[in-house]
């Protein structure tokens, strides 16, 4: 499972930058993410609506701690089962 560390502000108004850890212990930064959605979030509301703007690859990250090369990796792996 991945980890919002923390978060930095931005020179954009509202808005901040999310260092997310992934499973394997790297670090990641997404964004920028609207201040408020951020919140929204972190109150329980579906990564897909605090998160539209963002692409797939950055939410899954943010939700299982995988990147989108990890996945690939797992799926190449079973693939060669």
């Amino acid at each position: 499972m991945s980890q919002i560390l923390c978060y930095r502000t931005t020179d954009e108004t509202n808005k901040v930058i999310l260092l997310v850890k992934d499973v394997r212990g790297g670090e990641h930064e997404v964004g920028p993410v609207d201040h408020e959605d951020l919140i929204l979030y972190m109150q329980g509301t579906l990564i897909q609506r605090a998160f539209p703007y963002l692409s797939i690859q950055d939410r899954e990250l943010i939700i299982s701690g995988y990147t989108a090369e990890m996945w690939e990796d797992l799926v190449n792996g079973i693939g060669s089962l």
